[in-house]
């Protein structure tokens, strides 16, 4: 992979959105929390119920709004393309925008 583009991934679609995606979740969970006596970990308003649903939405949603900007950039040429999938998980996970988010959704459990 080429410095150039192991760069794009790495800094450009990973770093930089995953800290801002943090910061706003923490300053969102904060506000929401801001005059609750304690957090509750389990239960209605409970920690794990919106960790996992986050878990699963977050990457959903970032591949369907990421996919299509990262493919008008590799069809303009600002990208090098990635080498073409050879095994055949690999080629299915990237035949549609839903099924590769629904994918990561699940990695991310």
């Amino acid at each position: 992979m080429k410095g150039s583009l192991r760069r794009f991934l790495i800094v450009d679609q990973g770093l930089v959105p995953g800290l801002c995606t943090g910061l706003i979740n923490g300053a969102i969970a904060w506000w929401l929390n801001l005059g609750a006596p304690e957090l509750a970990f389990r239960g209605e308003p409970g920690l794990v119920g919106d960790f996992l649903i986050t878990a699963f939405v977050l990457p959903l949603i970032t591949c369907l709004v990421v996919s299509p900007l990262v493919i008008r950039q590799v069809r303009k040429g600002q990208v090098g393309a990635l080498e073409p999938a050879r095994s055949m998980a690999a080629r299915l996970y990237s035949r549609s925008s839903w099924l590769r988010g629904c994918w990561s959704g699940c990695w991310a459990w």
